[in-house]
This record gives structure tokens, C-alpha cells and sequence, in this order.
């Protein structure tokens, strides 16, 4: 009976061995894997990316069969990879969603960069605009008014003077709407620097002085560079407060309008449609502002 076994074994060890010897096969497979990688404690989203590899199974003739992976990352480099690409895909959205600002020149500088057609300085432009308070001004494509629908106005409180502020969001679509003080809307007055004149808009503050009121700026076509010039007078800081054309948040960001007049905003996206302004400064003083510089480009 033992002798039987033996004799069967030995058959199929023979019929294995042929097989085998006659199987010498190659398989070459292309695969797609998804790895779902766990994210950082600081990322909450979470990503699937695909790793192309190409696996090969070779059977040889001592039915020894061996594997080899090429193309195929360590679960290191994988979270590396992973991790980098996160970050970069939010530093993309951080860049396509924030304004960049750039400070032109100093206090004695004239005009928005002297790169671009200043139109509160352009005769074509202001030739219409009336002088004095107004609730809404248009300059060529550009609308004038105290703020945007949705906004609310603050009074700033422990300093000199009654002072505009600006809180809430915007509505959509983006529009301005007027104060029913009239005389806390917008004023219109001449404004000349070294031989060349043009208009000065100002806000006008809850007690009706002017350059305290805050000023909203509503562009027909959507922007993706704009350039202002201010002029200060008290005010340290002007607070910009940008908006897409359905009210939606860009940016704030607080420039200082006592060492520079001028300043250069862009969005890579060009969405910018409007732009809410209100000042703050030292407590012991007046905050106004003028803007008589405006460039689109």
C-alpha cells in the first residue's frame, strides 16, 4: 500500500515538473491602483490619486515564481506626494480667492502709478459729474455711493469725530444703495496737484462731514487690476472690503494710506466687481480720506 503511494506521488511530482517546464509564462499587466491616502490632522479633505504600475509575474522552470514591481513608490514617498499635492491644490484656490496689493509712491507721488489713464483726472470722464453732495456718482463706467445693499454703517466709538465703519455682507446681485441722510452720501469737489486738476470723492460721515463716510466703488465690468490714490488726512489705515459680482467676499485687506497714496489691487481670477472703503486711524484724531485717483486696467 505504501509502496502504491509512493509510486503515485512520484507521478505527479513527474506530471508537476512537466507542467511547469512547459508553463514558462510572462504576464505583463497594466494596472490603475487608488490609494485613498489618510490626510493630515490639518487637511480635511480627503484625495484619491491613481499610481500606474506595471506588475510582472514570471513562473520559471524550477516552479520558483518570482515578482517584481516597478514603478511603485514607497508608502513614504506616496504620503509625501500626497501631501504635497494638498497643499499645493490649496495654496491654487488661496491664490485664485485673495487680492494682491502692491503700494505705488510715496506721499508727494501724483496720480495711480503714472502707468495707466487716471479717469477722476480725465476731462472726457468728468465733464458731467456734478460738484457738491451727491448720492450716486457715475465717472464713465464706475459708480460712486456710501455702500453696497447688505451692508450695515457703524459709528466708530472713543475717537475724535463720528466716523463711518462698515460690517454684514454684501447682497446679490452687488449694488450700491444711497443713506436716507443725504447729507451722508458722497461729495464731489475739485482737486489740483502741480498744474493738473481733477475731482476728489469723498464719504461723508454720520454727522455729514466730509472724507469720514465710507465710500463703495461699483465697476460695470468685472476687474482684475485696480488702482487707487488716496489722500489722507488723519487717517492711518484704509480698509478695503472686495466683492464679486454676487456679493460674495474676495478680500479685506488694511493699507496705509499715511506713508503712500498709491496702491495697485489684482485678482487672478478678474472677478473683482466692487469695492467697499471706510478708514481708521489714531483715536485722538479725525479719519478722512479722498480718493482722486482710479485706473482700471
Amino acid at each position: 500500500m505504501i509502496g502504491d503511494n509512493n509510486k503515485l506521488l512520484k507521478h505527479l511530482t513527474i506530471a508537476l515538473t512537466v507542467l511547469l517546464s512547459s508553463a514558462t509564462t510572462e504576464i505583463s499587466k497594466n494596472s490603475n491602483l487608488r490609494i485613498k491616502q489618510p490626510s493630515p490632522k490639518n487637511i480635511t479633505d480627503v484625495h484619491d490619486f491613481k499610481l500606474t504600475s506595471r506588475v510582472i509575474a514570471n513562473i520559471t522552470k524550477d516552479a520558483r515564481p518570482s515578482i517584481n514591481f516597478t514603478n511603485i513608490p514607497s508608502i513614504s514617498d506616496t504620503y509625501k506626494n500626497v501631501t504635497t499635492r494638498i497643499e499645493m491644490k490649496k495654496l491654487r484656490r488661496r491664490t485664485k480667492s485673495s487680492i494682491i496689493a502692491t503700494r505705488g509712491g510715496g506721499r508727494n507721488s501724483i496720480g495711480v502709478l503714472e502707468t495707466c489713464t487716471n479717469i477722476l483726472q480725465t476731462p472726457y470722464f468728468i465733464k458731467n459729474v456734478q460738484m457738491g453732495s451727491n448720492n450716486i456718482v457715475r465717472v464713465g463706467s464706475v459708480k460712486f455711493s456710501e455702500r453696497f445693499d447688505g451692508q450695515v454703517q457703524t459709528v466708530a466709538r472713543g475717537v475724535i469725530g463720528l466716523i463711518d465703519g462698515l460690517s454684514g455682507r454684501a447682497t446679490s446681485p452687488l449694488t450700491l444703495v444711497t443713506n436716507y441722510n443725504k447729507r451722508e452720501n458722497i461729495r464731489v469737489a475739485e482737486h489740483c496737484e502741480k498744474n493738473k486738476c481733477g475731482i476728489a470723492i469723498m464719504g461723508r460721515g454720520p454727522t455729514g462731514i466730509d472724507g469720514t463716510g465710507s465710500v463703495g466703488i461699483l465697476f460695470r465690468n468685472d476687474q482684475s487690476k485696480v488702482q487707487l490714490s488716496f489722500r489722507a488726512d488723519g487717517s492711518n489705515k484704509a480698509v478695503m472690503m472686495f466683492f464679486r459680482r454676487d456679493g460674495t467676499n474676495i478680500g479685506k485687506l488694511k493699507v496705509d494710506i499715511a506713508i503712500a497714496n498709491d496702491y495697485s489691487f489684482e485678482h487672478v481670477e478678474g472677478a473683482i466687481a466692487g469695492i467697499a472703503i471706510y478708514s481708521i486711524g489714531d483715536a485722538l484724531k479725525w479719519h478722512k480720506f479722498r480718493l482722486v485717483g482710479l485706473c482700471l486696467q
